[in-house]
Parts: structure tokens; sequence; C-alpha cells
């Protein structure tokens, strides 16, 4: 439970349940609803490790409903719920309800943020029905998904959705001229090192080398012909910057 030294945070986020694993699907982001000083989420970790390797509170009686100040085997003193105790317990099954719950709203969550990730008509939504055509033809997925503002940054929401290579990386494209010329941003967001690499024909113009979450950007001209992606365990992704039509003939 967050206590008076974690303020300021929004009344309806005043639990961290470390029970409870959550899916973050990058970049979409809400507003900002509390944040924790690094003493404080050394202690949460601390109890995090406590519950994931089954360590049992040493001050505290299987109690539901109670809430207590205790110590973590580490020594911080968190306050939390007592100990979950036996099957017979209610909250397991509480547990399973909320498990079963979250899981139903998911799959449904993602399908509708998708459906928002409509790709605009002219020379950009072009080029991004181009790059999901390629990865198609070479048996991978590129997936649009909606670009949303994260909360405090200070950069704005953007019709133009992101790509998303499942497990493995988020293409960003942050210029496209009428004459070919673009910028693209890259994230990492799988857990292996990522290579991206911009080819003139056989020649590599540019290349950059991610580690798992890192971000950084590639640019190309109009003779510029491939943008590759290649992952530390091999797997490999080109995309043909190549116009099927005169450059300027893009609206």
């Amino acid at each position: 439970m967050l206590q008076e030294q974690d303020l300021p945070f929004d009344p309806e986020a005043a639990m961290v349940q470390v029970w409870n694993p959550v899916r973050l699907y990058l970049p979409i982001a809400a507003r900002v609803v509390g944040s924790l000083s690094p003493g404080r989420l050394q202690s949460l970790l601390s109890l995090a490790a406590d519950f994931a390797v089954g360590e049992p509170p040493s001050e505290s009686v299987v109690w539901s409903g109670r809430v207590a100040s205790r110590l973590t085997s580490a020594g911080l003193r968190v306050t939390t719920g007592s100990a979950l105790g036996d099957q017979d317990d209610t909250r397991h099954r509480y547990q399973q309800l909320y498990f079963a719950a979250a899981e139903a709203v998911r799959e449904s969550a993602r399908l509708a943020l998708r459906a928002l990730a409509e790709i605009p008509a002219g020379r950009k939504g072009t080029l991004l029905n181009r790059l999901i055509a390629a990865a198609g033809r070479a048996a991978e997925i590129l997936l649009p998904e909606p670009r949303v503002a994260v909360a405090m940054s200070g950069e704005n929401a953007s019709d133009l959705p992101d790509l998303s290579w499942p497990g493995v990386a988020r293409l960003r494209l942050h210029e496209l001229t009428a004459t070919g010329d673009g910028r693209m941003e890259v994230t990492a967001i799988g857990a292996e090192p990522l290579a991206v690499e911009v080819r003139r024909g056989a020649q590599i113009e540019e290349r950059v080398d991610l580690a798992p979450g890192g971000v950084d950007t590639v640019a190309w001209d109009q003779g510029s012909t491939a943008l590759f992606l290649i992952t530390a365990s091999g797997r490999r992704l080109e995309l043909s910057l190549e116009p099927l039509e005169s450059a300027s003939d893009w609206p």
C-alpha cells in the first residue's frame, strides 16, 4: 500500500500488486498516476523478490483483509496485506477471477487499439503499406500500432501509426520528403540486440546496433534501396525503400 511519503499519487493507484503481472504495450501510455522514489522502489522490488521465491513474511499472520507494516527479508519496511494462506484463503479465488477478467479484456483491447491505427493516404501512408507488404512477402508481419502521446513528454499524438515487428522492433516514421528522403526511428522491443542497416544495393550506407530497449534513428535518401533489421539470433527483415512509382507523383 502506498503511504503519505509516496504522495502525490492518484487515489485509484494506491496499491502495487506484486503478484499481478502487467503487460505494457509501448508506446501506448496514459497519464502518470504516481511515481516512486528510488528508496521506495527498492522496497517494492524486495517485496516482489520475497513473493517470487515464496519467502513467508516474518511478522505477518494469515488474516484476510488486514493491512500491517512489516519487514521484507532484506530488512526494508513495507505496508502490505497479510500473508496468503492455504487454499481455503478466499484471496486465491479472488486472484483467479482477477486473472481471468484481465485475460478476457487484454486481447480485445489490443484488437481495438489496432483498429484505431488506420494508415492515412499520402506518401507516408503509401510507404508504410509497402513496408507491411514487404514483411508479408518475407513471411513476417508488421502491425500498425496507434501512436499515443506519452504523458508529460511534450510529444503530441500523430495520425501516422507506428509499425510493430512483434517481439522484435518498433518503427516510427519521422520524415519522408517528396524526393524520397526519409528518417525512421527504430526501437528494439525484444530481448535480444538488433542491427539496423540502410543499404544501397549491397552497400551498407548506415548501420546502428541497438541493445534491448535501445532506440536510434536512421536516415536514407532517394538512392537508398532497403532497410534491413537483423536480430542477434539471425532473423532478418528486408524492407524495400524503392517506390513503385516516381517520388514526384506522391501527393
